[in-house]
């Protein structure tokens, strides 16, 4: 049992699993509207091609916004003055 005032992380991992498992289903109903958005966009005969490039280029995207997003936050957080 946790003491009065402390605080309890038993649930974070959980936590995280389902977040990342909802977010998992819905890219997977999201990702056929993106695929076909990519297919019209490019142009004639290299819709796999920008299908590809999608699927490639996506973790480097995701590191990028992930930098961008922790740059953001750090710029938000005010010190306290003790």
């Amino acid at each position: 049992m946790a003491a009065r005032g402390a605080v309890s992380t038993c649930g974070a991992g959980h936590t995280l699993k389902a977040m990342s498992a909802v977010f998992t289903f819905g890219e997977l109903y999201i990702l056929p509207t993106g695929l076909g958005l990519f297919a019209r966009l490019a142009p004639l005969g290299y819709g796999a091609i920008a299908a590809a490039l999608l699927f490639a280029l996506d973790p480097a995207i995701r590191r990028i916004e992930a930098a961008r997003s922790a740059e953001i936050i750090a710029l938000n957080v005010q010190p306290e003055l003790a």
